[in-house]
């Protein structure tokens, strides 16, 4: 994992905080490492060079992190990536599909590059994505809803 990455987008986030009036970040302790939650990704951290008490705490990270455990595959093909604008939103995003099987994941590419060989595992299209390094898990990427034509108008990179 990039930890210096890592860190630099929890302490970017952090400092928006008080200008959205919300918590973007919560940590919290999970066994020897550091769960820390955000909006779209989650990261368990060997180490935590952070102050807990300074973050909300992560209630549902347990609960997120368990989750990993039931029935998850491993992904078998990481397709390339392609930008595609929501009809819905009007929003631009850089997405790679990620499948097992019949189940095709749609992820934002950006939280696939905070590690450095992320092994996916996937169960179902709008489940949580887990992401592990050398057979540790590592992180949580939730995927991203992506109607089917928005995705063949998209632009390959």
């Amino acid at each position: 994992m990039k930890l210096e990455k890592v860190h630099g987008m929890i302490l970017k986030e952090r400092l928006k905080e008080p200008k959205e009036g919300r918590t973007l970040v919560s940590l919290a302790r999970l066994g020897e490492q550091t769960a820390v939650v955000m909006e779209h990704v989650a990261f368990l951290l060997p180490e935590c060079l952070l102050d807990l008490n300074e973050f909300a705490k992560a209630d549902l990270a347990e609960r997120l992190f368990r989750e990993a455990e039931t029935g998850y595959d491993p992904v078998e093909r990481v397709g390339a990536e392609r930008k595609i604008r929501s009809g819905l939103t009007g929003r631009t995003l850089t997405l790679r599909e990620l499948e097992a099987g019949d189940v095709r994941v749609r992820v934002q590419s950006k939280y696939l590059r905070f590690f450095e060989r992320p092994e996916c595992r996937v169960k179902a299209a709008l489940k949580p994505v887990f992401v592990y390094e050398d057979g540790e898990l590592r992180g949580m990427i939730l995927p991203v809803r992506c109607a089917e034509e928005d995705w063949e108008r998209g632009e390959w990179i």
